[in-house]
């Protein structure tokens, strides 16, 4: 069934002045050919555009230590096991590191954590 099309669903949002100029304000530039060539990997898409979100957000920072188990309900993962879980996010970072090969060299996976050191971003902000 198509949206809009017999459903209950609209096709479509409105969002007030202050939400849309809130994400005007703060988007952070990623890749439309990265996101296109990841699309049969949704945890390869979520992960790309956070870590350069993070990475955009980190300022004066010269790393950060994420736990895994934030991470895991962050992205909000059915994997019951943290190990099960951080190798696909492993996975996942290999293949967005296949777009920005910072990714790969700032990204460091732990037992219990993920420790990114400050990069640039992939695309950079305006």
């Amino acid at each position: 069934m198509r949206p809009g099309k017999n459903s209950s669903w609209s096709s479509t949002i409105r969002l007030d002045e202050e939400f849309y100029q809130s994400i005007l304000s703060n988007a952070v530039p990623v890749s439309a050919h990265a996101i296109k060539a990841l699309t049969k990997n949704p945890l390869a898409i979520d992960f790309y555009c956070w870590w350069n979100w993070r990475v955009h957000s980190m300022s004066r920072r010269k790393q950060i230590e994420i736990p895994l188990d934030a991470l895991k309900l962050q992205f909000s993962s059915e994997t019951k096991e943290r190990r099960d879980f951080r190798r696909k996010l492993e996975n996942a970072a290999i293949l967005a590191s296949i777009f920005h090969y910072e990714i790969f060299n700032s990204t460091l996976f732990h037992s219990d954590k993920l420790i990114i050191t400050k990069t640039n971003p992939h695309i950079a902000p305006k």
